[in-house]
């Protein structure tokens, strides 16, 4: 009986993982909405693998290299794809004859699963992380690149040239994006598909993840609010601003969960 009540909180570390592995084949067929939300359902598989688990008492380290395992495909792996795919749609609207493959910006998004191993396996050996984070936690940085797609879905001008068949242009993008012009009344798709937007906030999210940065972590020892003003304060904040912005929230909130933790030293001392 106990070793079965161990293993129900890998099981929820599978999900995530298979909910990764799934989001990784919908990015490539250029259904990115779907892998976002795929991720979404990783995240909450994933924090309850952890509560279980401490719930349950039956923390281990299988636990913990199972959890790092799935977290590396599904908040390393695809949100580099991502944005990776992002990338590509990009430089193909902006001249659709140029040789994708050997542009340097391609690339670029790659930075994302790189530092986010460099990360996971840092969390691993650093005793200091055990009740908050050195650095950007995974989940995190996932969350704020997966809000991109959906952002431009909500905003009612990609995801109609979402659906695609077996045919593709040039081997690269969907026949139907090639009379897509996304730059025309659509309030996103001019940030968000812009190679240099694309390239600075995967560089400078990637190196947040490995950055010598405090942030709080949200884990609740007890449910009172002594303890954990931050946290509610955080959390009623987030559930505001999503219920107003929806989907453009996401990036807002993890740059006020970013900000919040730099200035926490400041807010309690004060």
């Amino acid at each position: 009986m106990m070793q079965i009540r161990s293993q129900i909180p890998n099981l929820f570390t599978l999900g995530n993982l298979f909910c990764g592995i799934l989001a990784i084949i919908y990015a490539f067929q250029w259904e990115l909405s779907i892998s976002a939300y795929l991720v979404l359902l990783a995240a909450v598989l994933d924090f309850f693998d952890g509560f279980l688990a401490r719930l349950l008492k039956v923390s281990g380290d299988m636990g913990k290299q199972l959890d790092s395992l799935a977290d590396m495909v599904s908040f390393g792996v695809v949100p580099g794809i991502i944005v990776f795919q992002l990338m590509k749609l990009t430089l193909f609207l902006e001249n659709p004859t140029f040789v994708l493959s050997w542009n340097p910006f391609l690339f670029i998004p790659l930075i994302i699963p790189l530092l986010s191993a460099y990360r996971l396996a840092k969390f691993n050996i650093d005793t200091r992380q055990s009740d908050s984070f050195i650095g950007v936690p995974t989940p995190a940085n996932t969350l704020f690149f997966i809000a991109f797609p959906l952002m431009l879905e909500w905003d009612g001008e990609l995801v109609r040239h979402m659906h695609i068949g077996d045919e593709v242009y040039s081997n690269f993008m969907p026949q139907m994006w090639f009379s897509f012009n996304p730059f025309e009344n659509n309030e996103w798709s001019g940030i968000l598909l812009n190679r240099y937007f694309l390239s600075i906030t995967a560089v400078i999210m990637s190196f947040l993840l490995i950055a010598e940065i405090p942030l709080f972590a949200l884990k609740f020892k007890s449910f009172g609010w002594k303890g954990n003003e931050i946290r509610f304060s955080f959390l009623a904040v987030a559930a505001a601003l999503l219920i107003i912005f929806q989907f453009v929230a996401i990036p807002i909130i993890i740059l006020l969960y970013i900000l919040i933790s730099i200035l926490k030293p400041l807010i309690f001392k004060s």
